[in-house]
C-alpha cells in the first residue's frame, strides 16, 4: 500500500462543481469510495430544510436529552475524580476539564448517534423513524463509544499539530457514527469508510457545512435565537441526506 496515496492527511481531491443525485438513486459504499456517488450543496439544503416539518420534536428532544444526560454524567465523573473547580492549578484544572467534558462527550455518544440516526430514517422515507432509533444506537453502545474516543484523540492531535489536519479530520470522519449504526461496520472500518468516501468530495462536503453554518448563524442573529427552532433540526438532517447520497441507506434492511 503506497503510504502517499493512503495517508490521512492526503490532500483531498477538489470537486467544486455542483452534482445532485437523481431522486431516488441513493448512494453506496462502492460510489462513495469511486468517487461516483453525487450530491449538490442547494439541493441538500433545500431537501433538508422541507424535512423539518415533523422532525422538530424528535431531534429537539434526543438533543434535551443528551444535555441533561452529559450534564449527569460529567457530574458523577467530576465526584469520582477531582471536580475542575476544586484544582488551583491552572493547569490541572484546564485538563480535570478535558477529562470530565471527554468523558461526558463518549457516554452520551449513543444519544448524539440517536439523533444522527433519526435524521438519517427521515431522509430515507423510514416509516420507523422515531424515539425508537435510541435503541438501536444503545445496541451498539461500545463501538459507538470506543469510535468517539478515537476520533477525539486523533482530533486533538491534529488540532495540536497543524490546524488543518484538525479542519481535515472533522469533515473526513462525519459519517463514522452512521456507518457503524446502519452498516454495521465495526469502528477502525466505519473511520476509514468515511474518511476515504468523504476524501473523494471533501471541498464540496466542506462547503456544504459552511454555507449551513453561515445559514444558521445569520437565522440566528436575524430571529434573535428563535429561529434555532427550525434551524438546529436542518443542521442534522442536511448532514442525514448528504449521508443518504455518498453511503445509501441500509436501516431498513437491517
Amino acid at each position: 500500500m503506497d503510504p502517499e496515496t493512503d495517508s490521512i492527511y492526503r490532500t483531498p481531491e477538489s470537486q467544486l462543481e455542483t452534482h445532485v443525485a437523481v431522486e431516488g438513486e441513493w448512494g453506496s459504499v462502492e460510489r462513495a469510495l469511486s468517487g461516483e456517488a453525487e450530491f449538490g450543496i442547494e439541493a441538500t439544503i433545500r431537501e433538508a430544510w422541507d424535512l423539518v416539518p415533523g422532525s422538530k420534536g424528535v431531534l429537539w428532544g434526543i438533543v434535551l436529552l443528551g444535555g441533561i444526560g452529559n450534564l449527569v454524567v460529567e457530574g458523577v465523573i467530576a465526584g469520582v475524580v477531582a471536580s475542575p473547580d476544586s484544582v488551583e492549578e491552572p493547569t490541572m484544572a484546564l485538563v480535570a476539564q478535558v477529562f470530565v467534558t471527554w468523558f461526558g462527550l463518549i457516554f452520551v455518544a449513543p444519544i448524539t448517534a440517536g439523533g444522527q440516526y433519526y435524521a438519517i430514517k427521515r431522509a430515507a422515507n423510514d416509516s420507523d423513524a422515531s424515539f425508537g432509533v435510541l435503541g438501536e444506537t444503545f445496541s451498539v453502545f461500545v463501538p459507538i463509544a470506543v469510535a468517539t474516543a478515537t476520533m477525539l484523540a486523533l482530533l486533538l492531535i491534529g488540532f495540536v499539530l497543524l490546524i488543518l489536519p484538525f479542519v481535515y479530520l472533522v469533515v473526513a470522519y462525519s459519517f463514522t457514527i452512521p456507518l457503524i449504526v446502519d452498516k454495521k461496520m465495526g469502528v477502525w472500518e466505519a473511520m476509514e469508510t468515511s474518511r476515504k468516501g468523504v476524501t473523494q468530495c471533501w471541498f464540496r462536503l466542506f462547503g456544504l457545512f459552511m454555507v449551513t453554518g453561515l445559514i444558521g448563524a445569520l437565522g440566528t442573529l436575524v430571529t434573535f435565537g428563535i429561529g434555532l427552532i427550525w434551524l438546529m433540526p436542518m443542521f442534522s438532517l442536511v448532514s442525514a441526506v448528504a449521508y443518504r447520497d455518498l453511503f445509501g441507506y441500509d436501516g431498513a434492511a437491517a
